[in-house]
Order: C-alpha cells, then sequence, then structure tokens
C-alpha cells in the first residue's frame, strides 16, 4: 500500500493538487512502514521538490536499493535530468546515459 501512495502523491500533482501529493509523503516520510527511497524520490521529483527527491536517492544509495539500476532510463526521474546532482547519481550509481 505505501508503494502505491507515491504513484497516488505523483498523479495528485500532475493533477494540479500538489499539496495533497505533498501531504501524502509527509505522512509516508512519519510512519513507521518501509517505501524504497527510490519511490520517494520519484515522487518528490514529480512534486517539483528537488531537494527532497535528492535526499530520497542517496538514502535509496546507501540502502543499495536495487531500484536505481533504472535510475539513468526511469521517466520518473525527468524532473531530475536538468539538475547536476542527477548526473553525480548516475555516475555513482556506475550507469551509462548515453
Amino acid at each position: 500500500m505505501s508503494s502505491t501512495s507515491t504513484y497516488t502523491a505523483r498523479a495528485r500533482g500532475a493533477l494540479g493538487r500538489s499539496d495533497e501529493g505533498r501531504a501524502l509523503l509527509d505522512g509516508l516520510e512519519e510512519r513507521d512502514d518501509y517505501v524504497r527511497s527510490e519511490f520517494m524520490a520519484a515522487g518528490w521529483a514529480a512534486l517539483g521538490d528537488l531537494d527532497r527527491a535528492f535526499a530520497a536517492l542517496d538514502r535509496a544509495y546507501a540502502d543499495r536499493s536495487a531500484g536505481l539500476i533504472y535510475l539513468h532510463v526511469d521517466p520518473s526521474y525527468d524532473a531530475l535530468r536538468g539538475d547536476p546532482r542527477y548526473q553525480e547519481m548516475v555516475d555513482k550509481v556506475g550507469l551509462r546515459t548515453g
């Protein structure tokens, strides 16, 4: 259910209901349930909070999350691609973008 909430937060942002999306992600961060950090990163990115998105990616990296292997191709991270921290993370994970 928690991972589904990250998708719901992204959808709310796309519908112009970013405040609701932020409330969902904030609620997930306050709970004890495990939510994959890269899912949280995609949610924060979709809502335009790049600092929180990169903080979540840092947690995903520290956790050695297998989902990071898609960082360079997953459109969920498109909002992050123009930020220099994106390429740093791609390089750190050891992925190729071209």
